[in-house]
């Protein structure tokens, strides 16, 4: 607890988001808004990770501030949506 939170006799804020999984060490995947809000909320943002989820023994690990931590870690998955109209219909369909 930090001289502010102690003066204050506030509790720190401890945002979390949680990722389950039914295995034992499996990555784990965020999306593009969970990643920025990770990095825009710093330490109050926190990642639990339940692997096993749905076994006699479920494993709980925890990291504050992931976006920080896990920057050299993190591997950006793009997907790109588009769509494709065919040729044969754009000739088809022309005004």
């Amino acid at each position: 607890m930090g001289p502010q939170e102690e003066t204050k006799g506030t509790l720190p804020i401890r945002r979390i988001e949680v990722k389950g999984r039914s295995g034992i060490n499996q990555d784990v995947s965020l999306t593009a808004n969970e990643w920025r809000k990770a990095q825009q909320l710093g330490d109050t943002y926190w990642l639990y990770v339940v692997w096993n989820c749905q076994g006699d023994q479920p494993q709980l690990l925890t990291i504050q501030n992931p976006a920080l931590v896990l920057a050299g870690e993190v591997k950006e998955v793009k997907q790109v949506t588009r769509y494709v109209l065919n040729a044969q219909a754009l000739f088809r369909y022309q005004a």
